[in-house]
């Protein structure tokens, strides 16, 4: 017997506040920032069973999609 199956999320935008986009915010404010923009991802998982033994297969994010989180932020 066996069980497959896959499954998308979905991973929204933060659109704020954040101290980034806060001019008040005299430390970390940049106005050339953006938000992190949204990401979707795809999961897959399979499940076997070979007489008492139980196999289990998972893969996440397969399609290997990542958003660019803040691009212009320099690295420190």
């Amino acid at each position: 017997m066996g069980m497959y199956g896959s499954k998308t999320c979905i991973h929204r935008a933060n659109p704020g506040p954040v101290s980034t986009q806060n001019p008040n915010d005299t430390l970390s404010y940049d106005a050339l920032l953006t938000e992190n923009p949204s990401n979707e991802c795809a999961q897959c998982a399979s499940r076997r069973m070979i007489g008492k033994l139980d196999l289990s297969l998972f893969a996440n994010n397969v399609l290997n999609s990542h958003p660019l989180l803040d691009v212009f932020m320099p690295r420190v």
